[in-house]
């Protein structure tokens, strides 16, 4: 695993697969690899992923992300 996406459930470990973005499923207590479709949502190069979670019943996939890193400078003038 090449990447931060991942999320740990009572069953599984989730991963997003760096290179094809593809979700797998690795169960914990052992057995093959699960392989899901691509995210295409998370293959942009302008996103920076800073979460990921699944919910408890395995059936929704959540993630937070910022288009664009963004600062802002705040003048405040005669401050005492």
């Amino acid at each position: 695993m090449s990447n931060s996406h991942f999320a740990v459930t009572r069953k599984n470990l989730f991963f997003v697969r760096g290179g094809d973005n593809r979700l797998c499923a690795m169960p914990l207590a052992g057995g093959p690899l699960r392989q899901f479709g691509p995210l295409e949502e998370m293959s942009g190069v302008s996103h920076n992923v800073s979460g990921f979670s699944v919910d408890e019943r395995e059936s929704t996939l959540l993630w937070s992300e910022a288009s664009q890193p963004q600062l802002d400078l705040m003048i405040v003038r005669d401050f005492r």
